[in-house]
C-alpha cells in the first residue's frame, strides 16, 4: 500500500520524534497532529487491560497474523498510535522492505 506524500512527510517527522532521546521515556502515548506537532495522551490502566483483551480475541480468531499494541501509523493527518492492530505476516515483511518501520525499534 503506497503512502501519500503527506503521509510520507508525517513518517519523516515521526522518525525525528522517536530519534529524540528526551522523548523516549515519556509516560504518555505520543502521536502527532496534521501539522506534525506532538500530542501526548496519558496511559490508563483500564485501557491497557482492554488492549490485552482485544489482542487475545484477535489471536483467538485470527491467529495467523500479528497483533501488536501501541502501533504507530503515519497518515496524512499525523501519526496516530492504534491501541491494537492485526496485520498479516506479509504486510509486516512489506513494511520492513519499504521502510515503513523507520524510527521504530524493529
Amino acid at each position: 500500500m503506497p503512502t501519500t506524500a503527506r503521509a510520507a512527510d508525517q513518517q519523516e517527522r515521526w522518525h525525528e520524534i522517536v530519534s529524540d532521546p528526551g522523548l523516549r521515556e515519556l509516560p504518555y502515548t505520543v502521536e502527532t497532529n496534521h501539522r506534525g506537532q506532538i500530542v501526548l495522551s496519558p496511559h490508563k490502566n483500564r485501557h491497557s487491560v482492554a488492549q490485552e483483551q482485544i489482542q487475545g480475541l484477535l489471536d483467538e480468531h485470527a491467529p495467523d497474523g500479528l497483533q501488536p499494541t501501541e502501533f504507530a501509523i503515519a497518515t496524512a493527518g499525523g501519526v496516530k498510535v492504534a491501541d491494537v492492530i492485526w496485520m498479516s505476516p506479509g504486510r509486516w515483511e512489506h513494511m520492513q522492505e519499504t521502510g515503513d518501520l523507520r524510527g521504530g525499534d524493529a
